[in-house]
């Protein structure tokens, strides 16, 4: 899941869904002359760039012509999905929305070209498994809320098309997952294969008795995997690519009858997030991650994939909420210069420079504006209290009011569009923290100090409404475990659990309701990683990081969590994949750089 971002337009490339309808279309593509069918292929929705978030778009392929025609869009946009057909209808479930989790439901008429809706899942849910079987449509698994401890589901319900437009549950599966598959196979079972549990990604199959509403374990895969593609094919069930324990091409096949899986040819390239469907009794793996619009189609005689056409669009995740990276940063300590990532070239664009050198500041977005705060500037010989602010639209910095106190090391971080920032030092460490409405007036407030002082800590804002100051130095010996938790509405302090290794000058990321920090300076090695649940105020160790990395930055982007830099100078960047608990190295900085700053912004404009 690594470049995992790709949850392409759900094929329908619903890429998360693709679906094929049964038609009268005559034309064919690459036509095998044993089919006996006349089907097309439909794409809906998922993500495509940086600059059009989540879609609602919706592809046909033209066979006669070999050429992808526009239909008419799902009234919502749906990335995660599930796309099903029956009977010419397509169905459209569940996913993400862009702001929430999606419970609605909208069918499309391909005699009418119109979607309408239908009545909504009982369960919210993304990133489940869907199929068909003798006109019912069952769903299973996915997650929710992802701000719950108990995010990841393993209910199921379902709909039949031909009775009540209503959504029924029915037995839950034997173990929660999302990024599953769902396959509704010729011998009358669903198979619900693999995907992403609480304990990690799966190898695991359970097979569900329609009649018996009763769910068996089945033999695993051969290899776990989350993200990956499946079909039901010619008596057996085939499973390719996807996160996990295979290299993203293998693919293996299930013999219902034997119970037993078997390698088979694999893929010539990786997929990811992609999808595997049947078309004129072919087997084709299309789109996926790394980016792609490519197609390829599987011999099963000769047991060998081939490419075949390509998808209308290039479809990728990376920039899926409409989001850029953003750093200033330059190969000397002292920054000015700032960039940001073109997520669709994948380069780095250089945007307008600070008007202000500066080191060791706070660096925050908030609204299509950024905000570069404080920090050491070496020409000045001191440490700074002013502020400026970028703006997006016009593409300029401007100078907006001055801290309270000039700061150093200070951390800094948005919550309810408010900036705060806490720590640092000047000619003394500081414990004092002050805060700036981006939308009432151009004013800095002092807030309630932390209980102790601290430079180079790390200030995390979480889903969960609350603030925390994490680590840092308190004089010239002493390195800090500690945390303390922020209300705004109390405007109170409370200390929490401390970090397994102190720590200062490391990274900090809030993400899928945990707060993870790495590296730094203290009593780590400076790649140790560890994860904090505030429901059950613990720290647990994760993988450390490829490289030692002290004064850096850790963010999230995409759903991936991003460590930049540090020193003595590094420009590589590393992307951790939380599901596999693996850090893989990807595109570099376009500068070596530490103690400068890093964001990730919303913007409307590229």
């Amino acid at each position: 899941m690594l470049v995992t971002l790709i949850k392409l337009l759900t094929i329908l490339l619903c890429f998360n869904s693709v679906v094929l309808l049964n038609n009268n279309i005559t034309a064919t593509f690459m036509k095998n002359p044993n089919s006996t069918t006349n089907s097309t292929i439909y794409i809906c929705g998922g993500s495509s760039d940086d600059s059009t978030g989540y879609l609602s778009n919706c592809y046909q392929y033209n066979q006669q012509t070999g050429v992808w025609l526009t239909i008419k869009s799902m009234s919502t946009p749906r990335y995660e999905y599930r796309l099903v057909s029956n009977k010419n209808q397509l169905y459209a479930i569940g996913g993400y929305g862009g702001t929430k989790y999606l419970n609605t439901v909208e069918t499309y008429n391909q005699q009418t070209n119109q979607w309408q809706s239908l009545a909504s899942l009982r369960i919210t849910r993304s990133n489940i498994g869907a199929a068909l079987i003798n006109d019912t449509i069952y769903v299973c698994g996915g997650e929710n809320e992802i701000s719950l401890k108990d995010r990841l589901l393993k209910s199921c319900e379902y709909y039949s098309a031909n009775i009540m437009d209503n959504w029924y549950l029915t037995q839950q599966m034997l173990t929660e997952r999302e990024s599953l598959e769902l396959v509704a196979h010729s011998d009358g079972y669903l198979y619900a294969i693999g995907g992403y549990s609480n304990t990690g990604t799966e190898s695991t199959m359970d097979r569900y008795d329609t009649q018996t509403r009763q769910w068996t374990q089945m033999a695993p895969m051969q290899s776990s995997r989350y993200n990956f593609g499946s079909v039901s094919f010619m008596g057996k069930i085939y499973v390719c690519g996807g996160d996990g324990s295979s290299d993203g091409k293998a693919c293996e096949s299930y013999d219902p009858k034997t119970n037993q899986w078997t390698k088979i040819a694999s893929m010539n390239r990786p997929r990811f997030q992609f999808k595997l469907i049947v078309f004129d009794d072919l087997l084709y793996a299309m789109g996926g991650t790394p980016v792609t619009d490519s197609v390829e189609i599987y011999d099963e005689k000769a047991d060998q994939w081939y490419y075949s056409m390509q998808l209308p669009i290039k479809l990728y995740g990376f920039g899926g909420r409409g989001s850029l990276i953003v750093i200033c940063v330059d190969d000397a300590l002292y920054t000015t210069n700032c960039y940001q990532l073109d997520n669709q070239q994948r380069k780095w664009q250089s945007i307008e420079s600070l008007t202000t050198q500066r080191a060791n500041f706070g660096f925050v977005s908030s609204k299509n504006q950024l905000y570069a705060i404080g920090g050491w500037n070496v020409n000045r010989f001191g440490i700074l209290d002013d502020v400026e602010q970028y703006n997006y639209q016009t593409k300029t910095w401007k100078s907006i009011a001055s801290l309270n106190n000039p700061n150093n090391y200070l951390a800094a971080a948005v919550l309810n569009d408010t900036i705060y920032v806490c720590g640092g030092g000047n000619d003394r460490i500081l414990k004092d923290c002050e805060y700036y409405s981006t939308v009432i007036m151009d004013k800095w407030h002092i807030a309630t100090p932390m209980s102790i002082k601290r430079f180079g800590l790390e200030l995390v804002a979480h889903s969960d409404g609350y603030l925390y100051a994490i680590g840092g130095r308190v004089d010239n010996t002493g390195v800090e475990s500690s945390m303390e938790r922020y209300d705004p509405k109390t405007k109170q302090w409370t200390q929490v659990a401390n970090m397994k290794s102190s720590r200062y000058t490391f990274g900090s990321a809030s993400y899928m309701d945990k707060i993870y920090v790495c590296g730094g300076s203290g009593n780590s090695d400076s790649s140790e990683c560890e994860a904090y649940d505030p429901i059950t105020n613990q720290w647990r160790k994760i993988a450390p990081m490829n490289t030692k990395r002290n004064n850096f930055k850790l963010l999230v982007f995409n759903n991936l969590i991003y460590a930049m830099g540090g020193y003595p100078g590094i420009d590589t960047v590393e992307i951790y994949d939380v599901k596999s608990d693996k850090w893989y190295y990807t595109q570099s900085m376009p500068v070596k750089g530490y103690g400068f700053g890093a964001t990730v912004i919303t913007t409307t404009t590229t």
